[in-house]
């Protein structure tokens, strides 16, 4: 629950800064990552992996599903 308020209070300073998507990315990736250093060690580099994903590869696949969809 607390995870959720910090991650939510991130978002919503970052959306009130009126940043760019790729601020907003990078923000929610950081919360997560936060997230996988507090697994135990054995796991972290997998978690770390899952979300190692580039904000340019996110947004080549994300708007290519939207072209997709029109």
């Amino acid at each position: 629950m607390r995870n959720d308020f910090i991650i939510s209070s991130v978002l919503a300073t970052v959306f009130l800064q009126g940043c760019t998507n790729q601020a907003t990315y990078t923000a929610i990736q950081r919360g997560k990552q936060i997230e996988c250093e507090k697994k135990p060690v054995p796991v972290q580099q997998d978690c770390m992996q899952q979300i190692s994903q580039s904000y340019e590869d996110y947004k080549r696949e994300r708007d290519e599903l939207l072209e997709a969809e029109e």
